[in-house]
């Protein structure tokens, strides 16, 4: 879902992307989740584990106090950990 919300208007990605540019040297957008692409779910659950710092930061800004609610815990990152262990293998 915030995936979603990132990705859709170029200015919601450019400013994703601001947020990155003091860490990082390559700024990364979300990888969306496609029912017919076999491993979609694992890459998307990758890239959203590995980009969280910065989902959380994005979120922050007040022009988005509508998606506070989408702010994620310690126990649903625990979750997202479990679900990449398990598809790992396949």
């Amino acid at each position: 879902m915030l995936a979603v919300l990132i990705r859709l208007t170029p200015g919601r990605q450019n400013e994703f992307i601001d947020c990155q540019m003091a860490k990082v040297q390559i700024t990364l957008l979300s990888i969306l989740d496609v029912k017919t692409w076999w491993n979609s779910t694992l890459q998307c659950q990758e890239r959203g584990n590995r980009l969280r710092e910065f989902t959380r930061k994005w979120l922050k800004n007040p022009n988005f106090r509508d998606y506070w609610a989408l702010f994620t815990t310690q126990n649903d990152w625990m979750i997202v950990k479990y679900i990449m262990d398990v598809l790992k293998p396949f």
